[in-house]
């Protein structure tokens, strides 16, 4: 099932997870980054419907990469055919080596990877992805004009 927080105009964020705990520890912390529209879905083939089903695009997707029915792997592999030009963000609490082979499917496929990150999630690692160099989105400068030493980190 998918949920949808909006509070405001900002990026549109979906997070594609399968753990609640994680989901919602992900939804605060987009939140204490300014990010009031986040999506949810529990695993790949529910996202791809929600991704279908929105007339403006995702700016934005976490995803990870082991979830039932749909796992990640195979969620990037499908995104290309759904024309996603947003950003990506993986996440794993698994083998690092999947991350790995999950981000070298998406930018074959010609997805822009902002960054893999593993479990336990933090906010600085999280900020830090959002601010990579290879982000070309414009809405990362308006949304997150932070560096790091200005961001209040709290434990999750």
């Amino acid at each position: 099932m998918a949920t949808t927080i909006t509070m405001g105009t900002s990026p549109k964020v979906l997070i594609v997870e399968d753990d609640d705990f994680i989901r919602e520890i992900l939804c605060i912390m987009l939140l204490a980054l300014g990010v009031t529209t986040i999506h949810f879905a529990s695993n790949g083939r529910h996202a791809l419907r929600l991704i279908g089903d929105q007339a403006l695009p995702f700016d934005l997707c976490l995803c990870d990469i082991f979830m039932p029915e749909m796992d990640g792997i195979e969620f990037v592999d499908h995104l290309s055919t759904q024309s996603y030009n947003g950003d990506i963000i993986l996440i794993s609490g698994g083998d690092p080596g999947m991350l790995d082979i999950a981000k070298l499917i998406a930018q074959g496929n010609g997805l822009n990877v902002l960054a893999t990150l593993t479990k336990p999630l933090t906010l600085i690692a999280l900020t830090q992805a959002l601010l990579s160099a290879t982000a070309q989105s414009p809405y990362l400068t308006t949304v997150y004009p932070y560096n790091t030493r200005q961001i209040s980190v709290r434990s999750y």
